[in-house]
């Protein structure tokens, strides 16, 4: 029987982002991407998920920063001067910058949880093969979520 062609490289990224996202146990991201838990600790250190996301949660805070910033700034100037039609741009932009962010990761965070509970339903059930061709397919239903979601 060939052996199942696999991106390893798209799987580590996924792998990175589910640590990203809160998952810290090795053994479940393993379980979810079919590797073991020594590649995954080995990615881990590799890449040093860690430092990533410390690096990662600091320019978070800071665009989050400036983006407060801005919007204050932007509503102080229209306050001033409602009828400037710059100034409601501005404004608008900022509302809509700010509202595309927020719902997509919302929703993917939603989404990771809902696929978990899939695979630990079907474990609970007996499911072996229903999971085995979901967990198949959960990779490529990610990426083109996670695309999809965030434009």
């Amino acid at each position: 029987m060939p052996r199942e062609k696999r991106n390893y490289k798209l799987i580590k990224e996924q792998a990175h982002s589910m640590w990203r996202d809160g998952e810290k146990d090795l053994s479940v991201i393993a379980s979810m991407y079919r590797v073991s838990p020594r590649t995954i600790e080995k990615w881990r250190r590799e890449d040093n998920w860690v430092d990533a996301e410390v690096t990662e949660a600091q320019l978070k805070q800071k665009l989050d920063k400036v983006m407060m910033e801005a919007s204050i700034k932007a509503f102080e100037d229209y306050t001033e001067n409602p009828t400037d039609k710059e100034k409601q741009s501005l404004v608008f932009l900022i509302k809509h910058f700010q509202k595309q962010l927020s719902p997509a990761k919302e929703l993917n965070n939603y989404i990771l949880m809902f696929c978990e509970q899939v695979v630990d339903y079907f474990i609970q059930q007996g499911m072996d093969q229903e999971r085995e061709l979901f967990q198949a397919n959960l990779h490529g239903l990610a990426e083109y979520l996670r695309t999809r979601n965030n434009g």
